[in-house]
């Protein structure tokens, strides 16, 4: 199994989902991945 030395990015997410739609599996994004996605940057209120 391939080691990973980085985080995931957006264009990952966004390759991954594109996989998942072609294969007609259901997803969803979570967290950070779901801000982001609504145009979030962040869910902190001060």
């Amino acid at each position: 199994m391939a080691e990973f030395t980085r985080p995931a990015t957006w264009e990952d997410v966004k390759r991954l989902a594109r996989y998942l739609e072609e294969a007609r599996v259901e997803y969803a994004l979570i967290g950070g991945y779901a801000l982001a996605a609504h145009g979030r940057r962040t869910c902190l209120r001060r």
